[in-house]
């Protein structure tokens, strides 16, 4: 598969995710249990792949590295405002 086939399946598959849990998110509670519920589905799948627990815990690390990027990016979505914005 094309890496760029991978990027919109992979696309496809987050838009599928937020429209699915998006009725569930209504209290700041919902979003940590939801969070849990998919950081476990995440290293579970991982771990049907991956039959060394290193090799999951070494993706768990480099996904732990994308926090920074990643609260931009949802900064960004919730408020349609970048960080390096100019408000004049």
């Amino acid at each position: 598969m094309e890496i760029e086939d991978q990027l919109e399946k992979a696309h496809e598959i987050e838009k599928l995710l937020w429209k699915t849990i998006e009725s569930y998110l209504e209290s700041d509670k919902d979003i940590i249990l939801t969070s849990a519920v998919l950081i476990r589905i995440a290293l579970s799948l991982y771990t049907v792949i991956l039959p060394d627990d290193k090799d999951v815990e070494k993706i768990a690390i480099q996904g732990m590295k994308t926090i920074p990027d990643l609260r931009k990016i949802m900064r960004r979505e919730l408020t349609g405002i970048s960080e390096s914005s100019t408000i004049h």
